[in-house]
């Protein structure tokens, strides 16, 4: 959950915050070539807003709005890793839905090997390790990856006790990850 966390503070300050999820939306803006005037700008923005206020009712405890590492853990201890299996499968929902909100660009239902380096590119992950990953979470081999097949990742990276399983490369190499 450190990786997790680490990923989404976008600024480094040790908070993930409303401003962390702007600055990805941003990232996902610029990478598109996306101006202001574009059709699907403001949908980018208010995707990345949405992510945040899903997250945000969870886990600032203290209403300051933002989550300390400290609030961030009590929350995927309570609301990831030890809650009922409705309730997980409801957040992992949630995670393949923004993901494909964000970064399904032509709308298809898939991600494409692009599509996916985009992610990293947003979220400002080691590069060179977006296709392995692409290929790791690809489980059928068809070169796109569907719902379900990140559904299994997302599944795998929150819960998996085994660090060989393909989900874990979800954002990446967990050995090499340095964010």
């Amino acid at each position: 959950m450190q990786l997790f966390f680490d990923i989404i503070d976008y600024d480094k300050n040790g908070f993930v915050e409303k401003d962390d999820f702007i600055s990805i939306g941003e990232n996902i803006c610029a990478m598109l070539q996306l101006d202001e005037e574009n059709f699907y700008y403001p949908l980018i923005y208010a995707a990345c807003e949405k992510a945040w206020e899903d997250l945000y009712a969870y886990v600032d405890e203290d209403e300051d709005g933002r989550a300390s590492s400290g609030e961030w853990f009590k929350y995927a201890d309570e609301k990831i890793v030890n809650c009922d299996k409705s309730q997980y499968q409801l957040y992992l929902d949630k995670v393949v839905q923004h993901i494909f909100e964000l970064f399904d660009q032509n709308k298809d239902d898939f991600i494409s090997v692009n599509e996916y380096i985009n992610l990293f590119m947003s979220f400002r992950l080691e590069i060179r390790y977006s296709a392995k990953a692409f290929t790791k979470l690809d489980l059928n081999k068809d070169s796109l990856i569907s719902r379900e097949e990140l559904y299994t990742g997302v599944e795998q990276f929150f819960r998996s006790n085994d660090p060989s399983d393909k989900g874990n490369w979800l954002f990446g190499s967990l050995e090499d990850m340095k964010v």
